[in-house]
């Protein structure tokens, strides 16, 4: 990821959750394909972000869920939220479909894992082409 595309993440969740209604409630998926370097001046622009809103996420998530295909990386996210475990009920996965089944099951939604996969693949194969790449 480069040093843009970063910056770009970083903006769009500073951006969401600036505007988050302080009512509204949320689930949030995080799913990583592919395992990249997050050196500190990247964690420390993440934190940042994160101090920065900590009153609202904690108001206003209801459930999050990491998807992960690296088991490193889940044990990374598994050990911090031993020491620092997070206000709100999370689970930790090695796929998108448990992930989101976890999401669904916090939220009281009537539909199911793999319609909630589908409807995220089709968004991401959108997202892709709109930045001229192919394939999720």
């Amino acid at each position: 990821m480069t040093e843009q595309t970063f910056q770009a993440y970083l903006d769009v969740m500073g951006e969401e959750l600036r505007h988050r209604s302080h009512d509204k409630k949320v689930c949030v998926f995080y799913h990583i394909a592919e395992l990249a370097a997050m050196d500190s001046k990247r964690r420390q622009a993440l934190a940042g972000v994160l101090a920065e809103h900590e009153a609202k996420i904690r108001r206003t998530t209801t459930a999050f869920a990491y998807a992960a295909r690296s088991g490193f990386a889940r044990g990374v996210l598994t050990a911090l939220f031993w020491l620092a475990p997070p206000p709100y009920p999370y689970r930790i996965t090695g796929s998108p479909q448990e992930g989101f089944g976890f999401l669904i099951e916090k939220a009281g939604l009537a539909m199911s894992a793999a319609e909630a996969v589908s409807r995220y693949e089709r968004l991401l194969d959108e997202y892709q082409r709109t930045l001229g790449r192919t394939g999720t």
